[in-house]
């Protein structure tokens, strides 16, 4: 029997992806605003969110009143939920999921669909900016460490053994009490984590690669500095940076969602996934299912799909 050609991970890819729209244009898909309106002349009120530039109706009310006054007079497009992630309905307080909300409603009445794919641009995206982050900064001092050697090394080195004698979660909960709800804050915090990782990976292959016959024929026809990494060690050292950071990037997501769900991270007004997740569980006694096994399952389907990217792009290396 032919063994199968298809690489593993597939469905990783296309879920990354959707994850990654969904953070983007999280505030484009779910929303009250009209994603297109024309009122005299074009504005993109939904649209305008995902830059982080709200708008409000005409008249300075909700959109929701203003449609009803005004809607069969110019030409509105609705993003795909006509759905506030702030709207509070006393009537539905900890609703179970239905046609009206799918995914059901939160202690305050608010619609746990919307909640969820705005949140996605706190648990997904501030992961995400921390790992690139951290990989940009361990990979550049990783460099340096395994090209130059003797008085850097030993300095990046020092450096590494003094972060991770920190636990991650330990660093996060003193940043996140220190700085409140501060995403950036967060992002920060990540950063700080998870370089070491990245430092090592590098600084260990570039030793590796200084042997290698390809590498030291270079060095001796006068191949020097950012010519000789990029042209000679980076293609090598890309596939493993690459799986580092999907590792990272998944780490990333289980720490904000704690952080989140203790209350010392960007906020419960954030939307993120740990905020529903705990509101979830101060209201497990109501029986309130879908606040814990939706933000639950999402976090773990993040995860798995970054683990299964990693392993995806071993296979590449």
């Amino acid at each position: 029997m032919m063994a199968s050609t298809k690489r593993p991970g597939r469905w990783a890819v296309w879920f990354a992806l959707a994850a990654m729209a969904l953070t983007v244009f999280g505030p484009a898909l779910c929303n009250d605003a009209p994603l297109a309106l024309r009122a005299g002349g074009w504005s993109f009120p939904a649209l305008a969110e995902v830059v982080g530039d709200q708008e409000r109706a005409p008249d300075g009310t909700t959109w929701a009143q203003w449609s009803r006054r005004n809607g069969d007079t110019v030409a509105i497009v609705w993003p795909l939920w006509r759905q506030d992630a702030d709207a509070t309905d006393l009537d539905r307080i900890c609703e179970a999921p239905s046609l009206t909300h799918p995914l059901g409603c939160d202690d305050t009445g608010r619609d746990v669909l919307a909640r969820v794919a705005r949140g996605a641009r706190v648990t997904i995206g501030a992961s995400l900016v921390g790992a690139l982050l951290a990989g940009l900064v361990g990979t550049v001092l990783g460099a340096l460490a395994g090209q130059l050697r003797g008085v850097v090394d030993w300095a990046v080195l020092r450096a590494i053994e003094v972060f991770v004698c920190f636990p991650t979660l330990l660093l996060l909960l003193a940043v996140g009490s220190c700085f409140g709800d501060s995403l950036l804050a967060v992002v920060a915090a990540f950063a700080l984590a998870m370089w070491p990782s990245f430092a090592r990976i590098v600084r260990g292959e570039l030793l590796s690669l200084r042997e290698r016959e390809h590498f030291q024929t270079a060095r001796e026809l006068g191949v020097r500095g950012l010519r000789l990494f990029f042209g000679h060690a980076w293609p090598l050292l890309r596939g493993q940076v690459a799986v580092t950071a999907a590792f990272c990037v998944g780490s990333a997501i289980v720490a904000e969602s704690t952080l989140s769900f203790l209350g010392v991270g960007p906020g419960p007004q954030s939307g993120s996934w740990g905020a529903i997740l705990a509101q979830g569980k101060a209201n497990l006694h109501l029986g309130v299912w879908h606040l814990w096994v939706i933000p639950g399952a999402l976090i773990v389907a993040c995860v798995l799909c970054c683990h299964a990217l990693a392993d995806r792009m071993r296979t590449r290396v």
